[in-house]
Protein backbone atom coordinates (compact mmCIF):
# COMPACT_ATOMS: atom_id res chain seq x y z
CA UNK A 1 0.00 0.00 0.00
CA UNK A 2 2.73 2.52 0.87
CA UNK A 3 4.40 1.76 -2.48
CA UNK A 4 1.17 2.80 -4.21
CA UNK A 5 1.13 6.09 -2.29
CA UNK A 6 4.74 6.79 -3.25
CA UNK A 7 3.94 5.99 -6.90
CA UNK A 8 0.91 8.32 -6.85
CA UNK A 9 2.91 11.12 -5.23
CA UNK A 10 5.72 10.65 -7.76
CA UNK A 11 3.23 10.81 -10.64
CA UNK A 12 1.63 13.95 -9.15
CA UNK A 13 5.12 15.50 -8.91
CA UNK A 14 5.75 14.65 -12.57
CA UNK A 15 2.40 16.08 -13.65
CA UNK A 16 3.15 19.29 -11.76
CA UNK A 17 6.33 19.48 -13.83
CA UNK A 18 4.15 19.15 -16.92
CA UNK A 19 2.24 22.19 -15.62
CA UNK A 20 -0.96 20.26 -15.16
CA UNK A 21 -3.56 21.64 -12.80
CA UNK A 22 -5.46 19.77 -10.10
CA UNK A 23 -8.49 18.90 -12.30
CA UNK A 24 -6.20 17.35 -14.94
CA UNK A 25 -4.22 15.49 -12.27
CA UNK A 26 -7.43 14.25 -10.69
CA UNK A 27 -8.77 13.01 -14.04
CA UNK A 28 -5.58 11.04 -14.71
CA UNK A 29 -5.66 9.53 -11.22
CA UNK A 30 -9.34 8.64 -11.60
CA UNK A 31 -10.58 10.75 -8.71
CA UNK A 32 -12.43 13.98 -8.18
CA UNK A 33 -10.51 17.24 -7.88
CA UNK A 34 -11.72 17.47 -4.27
CA UNK A 35 -10.09 14.08 -3.53
CA UNK A 36 -6.90 14.92 -5.43
CA UNK A 37 -6.33 18.35 -3.91
CA UNK A 38 -4.92 17.08 -0.57
CA UNK A 39 -2.45 14.85 -2.43
CA UNK A 40 -1.37 17.71 -4.71
CA UNK A 41 -0.92 20.06 -1.76
CA UNK A 42 1.04 17.42 0.18
CA UNK A 43 3.42 16.89 -2.74
CA UNK A 44 3.94 20.64 -3.19
CA UNK A 45 4.46 21.11 0.54
CA UNK A 46 6.94 18.24 0.90
CA UNK A 47 8.75 18.33 -2.45
CA UNK A 48 7.84 21.54 -4.20
CA UNK A 49 7.52 21.19 -7.95
CA UNK A 50 10.08 20.21 -10.59
CA UNK A 51 10.15 23.79 -11.86
CA UNK A 52 10.74 25.13 -8.35
CA UNK A 53 13.57 22.62 -7.87
CA UNK A 54 15.17 23.81 -11.14
CA UNK A 55 14.84 27.43 -10.04
CA UNK A 56 16.49 26.66 -6.69
CA UNK A 57 19.40 24.93 -8.46
CA UNK A 58 19.80 27.91 -10.79
CA UNK A 59 19.82 30.33 -7.86
CA UNK A 60 22.39 28.21 -6.06
CA UNK A 61 24.52 28.18 -9.20
CA UNK A 62 24.28 31.97 -9.54
CA UNK A 63 25.38 32.33 -5.92
CA UNK A 64 28.64 30.57 -6.76
CA UNK A 65 29.57 33.02 -9.52
CA UNK A 66 32.24 35.48 -8.45
CA UNK A 67 32.64 38.80 -10.25
CA UNK A 68 36.03 40.41 -9.95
Amino acid sequence: MSGDVVDIEQRVFEMLGERKHTPEIAAELGMSPKEALPIVLKVIDERGTPNLARARRAIDHLATIRVV
